[in-house]
């Protein structure tokens, strides 16, 4: 168990290692994306009611967070990227047992993308189509996410470590 928990002891391991990073992350996007959506609406009810404008609410900070997350995880993948030893084919293997989590993630998003274009009533639900739509592409984002890692984690180890790659 000991070997396991040592950097470097494997691509597998540090797969896993990059996996569990990756659903940190994946965890921090969720709550703080729901935390944001739920301190909104609250706020926007007080604000209602408080100053009895019906028109008053705040839009959702969308590209803030995209911002932030991109940020989170640029900042995570580089400072576990930088620790990584291997060849180029051990840090591909890391990369992509590491982006799992997203892949997952993309996949239930897709099925219920699936599940609702094939048993919703568009017609009678307005908002189901705006649901397809924003399931879709947080999809999407999550997808990119993770080719991102991939593409980005075995280059940054390369280049932050050249002497343990020749």
């Amino acid at each position: 168990m000991k070997r396991w928990l040592r950097w470097g002891a494997g691509s597998w391991s540090d797969g896993l290692r990059l996996a569990a990073l990756n659903s940190a992350l994946a965890g921090f996007c969720i709550l703080s994306f729901t935390g944001t959506l739920g301190g909104l609406a609250l706020l926007s009810v007080w604000l209602k009611s408080t100053k009895g404008d019906y028109q008053a609410y705040i839009p959702f900070p969308v590209p803030f967070l995209l911002a932030l997350y991109a940020a989170t995880f640029i900042v995570a993948w580089v400072l576990f990227a930088r620790r990584l030893t291997g060849s180029w084919r051990q840090l591909l293997r890391t990369a992509v047992v590491g982006s799992t989590p997203f892949f997952a993630l993309c996949l239930w998003g897709y099925s219920s993308v699936v599940w609702m274009l094939l048993f919703g009533d568009f017609n009678a639900k307005p908002m189901l189509v705006a649901s397809v739509w924003i399931y879709g592409i947080i999809s999407t984002f999550i997808f990119l996410a993770g080719v991102t890692g991939i593409v980005l984690v075995p280059i940054i180890a390369m280049r932050s470590n050249p002497h343990k790659f020749e």
